[in-house]
């Protein structure tokens, strides 16, 4: 599957790695039209995936490893913990 944001210049060992992501996530969703942003599981990695004109597009995959911080980030942003 070809991720369509490349997060590949990211250090996963880095503090502020889940900060990094979930902005270029956002700003890239908003720059592409996004209207919703999906954060799927699967077992050994995290699925982003944007809505763009009614099509759901799969935009990158996140290692297992680093999506609890990834979640906890957007918890906070979105005010839920």
């Amino acid at each position: 599957m070809p991720n369509i944001l490349s997060l590949s210049d990211l250090d996963p060992r880095k503090d502020d790695y889940a900060t990094q992501v979930v902005e270029r996530l956002l700003h890239a969703g908003v720059s592409a039209g996004a209207s919703d942003i999906h954060v799927d599981t699967s077992p050994s990695s995290v699925l982003v995936k944007w809505r763009v004109a009614g099509e759901l597009l799969t935009v990158a995959e996140i290692p297992d490893g680093v999506s609890t911080k990834i979640l906890a980030r957007i918890k906070a942003l979105s005010r839920l913990i």
